[in-house]
């Protein structure tokens, strides 16, 4: 497990920061294991911990009290130029982007319950040279955190000086929605001749195919995610993902998903990798010439909705994806 220091908690909001070799990993209460509370974590204590990497940045999905659990270590973000309130910015543009990852498997609503705005910023100077973008950079948020920023009660992350006003926000149901309307907003003003800029990252993820228990067919997410199946008894039903990890990672990453908070689907899958991992599907939709790796999150993000309507397509096979 690695390893790291309590830098903030807030437990008004059941989340907190881990600082770990220069980097802040989000937390959520559900998550922490062992003896020692998330109500009883302190700043400054060590804990071990295992992450990945979320929609908004690297987050923990296993968190316990390293040996001498009631100790504190220094501190060393004390020093640091960002202070709790730059956490804070952070914990709240996070937190709703983690939400759909603690839905109850029992959820039947036809809606998604974080939604996303996409809007352009004017882009501080600093972080323009730093990156070599230009003035003005079209990103997004939730859909509340965004709501915060207009009413003034939140502020905008330090890289932003502030929103251009003279273009309308956009209202997005998904994240590849999201992604989506940002490509297209960055080509429309672009023939316009605007100085804009989007960051579409690295290209460093890969697409995944797990078997699941058979008994999911009978899951209230399942059955909506596949309701033209007249016949589940007869399918195979399988996850289908994306990660900039090792498909085998992510793999434990569900597993470990059950122990602590009730996320969907979590507790369906097969107890082991080699059991669960199908590549026979993956190299089959590889040969129609699609790409599976190399892939940054926007492009991972629009395969796994075509690899999981591709193996709805095929006889006898049922899927399912974020």
């Amino acid at each position: 497990m690695e390893q790291g220091i309590i830098k903030k908690t807030f437990t008004d909001r059941n989340i907190g920061f881990i600082s770990s070799d220069g980097d802040d990993i989000f937390f959520h209460k559900t998550v922490v294991k062992g003896t020692v509370s998330f109500e009883e974590l302190q700043e400054g204590q060590g804990v071990e911990f295992e992450s990945e990497d979320g929609p908004m940045g690297p987050k923990a999905t296993v968190v316990r009290a390293a040996d001498g659990e009631g100790q504190t270590v220094e501190n060393e973000s004390e020093d640091s130029p960002e202070g709790s309130q730059d956490v804070a910015e952070r914990a709240i543009d996070r937190i709703e982007a983690q939400t759909a990852e603690h839905e109850s498997e029992d959820d039947t609503s036809t809606n998604r319950t974080v939604k996303y705005v996409v809007a352009v910023f004017d882009l501080e100077s600093t972080y323009q040279k730093k990156k070599n973008f230009k003035k003005h950079f079209i990103w997004y948020f939730s859909k509340d955190k965004f709501d915060l920023i207009e009413a003034g009660t939140q502020s905008l992350p330090k890289r932003f000086i502030n929103r251009l006003t003279c273009y309308e926000p956009i209202a997005c149901d998904t994240e590849l929605d999201a992604w989506k309307t940002m490509v297209d907003l960055k080509e429309q003003l672009g023939c316009q001749e605007k100085e804009v800029s989007l960051d579409m990252g690295k290209k460093d993820c890969q697409l995944y195919i797990l078997k699941m228990d058979q008994s999911v067919r009978d899951n209230s997410i399942f059955k909506k995610m596949n309701a033209s199946l007249s016949n589940r008894e007869k399918v195979t039903c399988v996850y289908v993902g994306q990660t900039n990890k090792t498909p085998k990672y992510r793999f434990r990453q569900h597993l470990r998903e059950i122990d602590g908070h009730p996320a969907k689907l979590a507790k369906y899958f097969l107890p082991s990798f080699e059991e669960a991992y199908h590549t026979e599907l993956l190299d089959e939709y590889r040969i129609t010439g699609r790409p599976t790796k190399g892939l940054t999150r926007y492009e991972a993000l629009k395969e796994e909705l075509a690899l999981r309507e591709w193996i709805q397509k095929k006889d006898k096979f049922a899927a399912y994806s974020n």
